[in-house]
């Protein structure tokens, strides 16, 4: 197994994330500066929410430059490559939060707090890894399970057994180059045994297949004890769905592509920030003063 990342590394971003960490958890995001309209949109919706124990690693000085002036919680580390270099980088940082008992709350950029889901979803401290969900993304854990776990919402706590599986998954990455696949494969290498009320199932349409979901947690026991639970689709979704509840988070598919993000968010009604916004003076304690007019 290959050696976890050098702790002196990230030993800044520790110490941010301790610093701030609310009831023993922080949210973690990261960004650069091509994504600061989506990045924008996600902390208007946090600061509508009363969520202000995050913390965003800027993945280039300008970004950082930014966010730091207005006082908003950053912490840099450059990187330049393809979207397989940022899965490790995140995996490094994931990993040096653990090694430091962090307890933390992974969240991409386009996954929209509608809701504030920590008291609700994200409140059980026996679950190592409580994980939204994919669709049909990679196809051998969807044929294995008829559902798949999603990196882009997450929480993970610091155990013996998260270590151990952020230590797999930085070797395992390096082949699949998706973290996605890497995760969901090791955690069917582990014979997970999945937990879901009957009454509670039912099935969501991606085409060309439909995948598994249930409105309660879903409850996973692997063979070396590691604990995870996945949260409700209707809740926490991932392909759009009128399910006659508010979500906590809307993760939509889209491109890999600002623009195409910020339609979608405009689409589906989680477009928070005013398109002028830039022209607004700001600071951390302000960010809901960007928020358009409804």
């Amino acid at each position: 197994m290959n050696p976890g990342p050098d702790q002196d590394a990230f030993a800044e971003i520790v110490a941010a994330a301790r610093n701030q960490a609310s009831g023993g958890s922080v949210v973690i995001a990261f960004a650069n500066s091509r994504y600061i309209d989506v990045l924008m949109n996600w902390l208007v919706a946090l600061a509508l929410n009363g969520v202000d124990n995050y913390l965003i690693v800027a993945l280039d000085r300008e970004l950082h430059q930014f966010l730091n002036e207005r006082g908003i919680p950053v912490v840099l580390s450059e990187l330049s490559g393809d979207l397989s270099a940022l899965w490790m980088r995140r995996i490094d940082v994931f990993t040096a939060l653990c090694a430091a008992g962090v307890d933390f709350v992974h969240s991409d950029v386009d996954a929209i707090w509608i809701r504030d889901p920590r008291a609700a979803y994200l409140s059980d401290p026996q679950a190592d890894l409580i994980i939204s969900q994919g669709t049909i993304w990679p196809p051998d854990s969807y044929q294995t399970w008829g559902f798949v776990l999603c990196c882009g919402f997450f929480q993970l706590r610091s155990t013996v057994r998260t270590r151990r599986l952020l230590g797999e998954l930085k070797e395992h990455v390096q082949s699949t180059g998706d973290d996605q696949v890497s995760l969901n494969q090791l955690i069917a290498g582990r014979s997970t045994r999945w937990q879901i009320e009957p009454a509670d199932a039912y099935y969501v349409d991606a085409s060309p297949a439909r995948f598994l979901c249930a409105r309660s947690v879903m409850r996973g026991l692997g063979s070396d004890g590691l604990r995870v639970q996945v949260l409700p689709h209707h809740l926490f979704q991932r392909v759009p769905l009128a399910s006659g509840e508010t979500p906590y988070v809307l993760h939509l598919l889209t491109r890999k592509e600002p623009g195409a993000k910020l339609l979608e968010f405009e689409k589906f009604g989680c477009l928070w920030l005013r398109a002028d916004w830039r022209r607004i003076d700001f600071a951390a304690d302000s960010i809901a003063r960007l928020r358009r007019d409804r």
